[in-house]
């Protein structure tokens, strides 16, 4: 679930960034 969560946040600050 953790790991999910962290690949989530990541996609989050990408389209953030992007």
């Amino acid at each position: 679930l953790y790991r999910l969560c962290g690949t989530i946040a990541v996609r989050a600050l990408n389209l953030l960034r992007g």
